[in-house]
């Protein structure tokens, strides 16, 4: 996708168009449970593309996607998840 072919959707929130400076090939998702954030961010320029905010109560499936004909295409990785103790 081009710049400005992406939005932002959730159940609790507004649609909202992501206005970005390049073409995303690969997309980051963090997941802060305790903060209540879910971001995602472009890894090859480590820049931030969007955060919710939210308070999680259930089991949550970011999902990523477009509205467009060009396939999406998702690779595994490898997952890395810290546990902080307090």
């Amino acid at each position: 996708m081009m710049a400005g072919e992406w939005e932002s959707r959730s159940p609790s929130a507004p649609e909202t168009p992501l206005l970005l400076q390049e073409k995303l090939q690969r997309v980051r998702v963090s997941l802060d449970w305790n903060r209540g954030q879910l971001s995602f961010s472009d890894p090859d320029t480590n820049t931030h593309t969007h955060t919710f905010t939210h308070t999680f109560t259930e089991r949550l499936f970011p999902y990523i996607g477009n509205m467009l004909v060009r396939p999406l295409q998702v690779f595994p990785v490898k997952v890395s998840v810290a546990v902080d103790q307090h």
